[in-house]
């Protein structure tokens, strides 16, 4: 039996029709996991946001200023010299004028040694309660008032109250030969104490330079005004 060319065409367009029908189930068979895709794609936007969060952290964040106060003697002195532009102003003694003294680097003493920590800093009886190396620096121009400044580092800082005491009343003002210094202050701070004796006003402004340097709360100041005595 022939068939007509009407039927064959009809086959055809049959045939095609069901492949058409079986391509489309078998892609909608491929994506029959509907999250696959969009779980892979948030997977690599999560990661690209949590690695740009993180860059950007790294990159803004400022690190933390650490205070260093643990210096050696001669380094805070030099730094205190340094603050109050390396000199001092004293009175003469014989008109009263003011005129300033450049101060050099500290000397170093041994607290230990009777002689030298007496006479430089007052220390005696609480000599045991500071590092035994120490430094001072002093001034006794003739015409021009006596300066002198010391400092000295605690083994503990909860010493420094006795320490500053007995510096105040051992330190002898009149050390020079006829010739006294008008004021002396000590002080602690952390762990160290100065003392410094001059005109008041430069032991108040080399007081405020020791606690400026040291960026710590200090202790009381223990001042005294030099009296005569007979």
């Amino acid at each position: 039996m022939r068939l007509s060319g009407g039927f064959k065409m009809k086959k055809i367009i049959s045939l095609l029709l069901i492949v058409g029908m079986l391509a489309a189930v078998l892609v909608s068979c491929g994506n029959s996991d509907p999250n696959n895709t969009t779980a892979s794609s948030g997977t690599t936007e999560s990661t690209g946001s949590s690695e740009s969060t993180t860059e950007t952290t790294e990159s803004t964040g400022k690190p933390e200023e650490v205070k260093n106060t643990d210096y050696s003697v001669e380094d805070l002195m030099n730094k205190v010299i340094e603050s109050i532009g390396g000199k001092v102003t004293t009175i003469d003694e014989y008109d009263g004028s003011e005129f300033e003294i450049m101060l050099t680097g500290p000397t170093h003493f041994s607290v230990s040694n009777a002689d030298e920590g007496k006479y430089y800093s007052g220390i005696s009886e609480s000599a045991s309660l500071v590092e035994d190396d120490a430094v001072w620096n002093e001034n006794a121009m003739m015409g021009g008032e006596p300066f002198s400044m010391v400092i000295v580092k605690l083994k503990d800082a909860k010493d420094g109250d006795k320490v500053k005491e007995e510096m105040l009343g051992g330190v002898n003002m009149r050390k020079w030969v006829c010739r006294n210094a008008e004021y002396l202050i000590t002080v602690n701070n952390g762990n160290y104490v100065l003392m410094v004796m001059c005109s008041k006003a430069t032991c108040e402004k080399i007081a405020d330079a020791f606690d400026n340097v040291l960026e710590e709360k200090s202790g009381a100041r223990l001042e005294k005004e030099f009296e005569m005595g007979f």
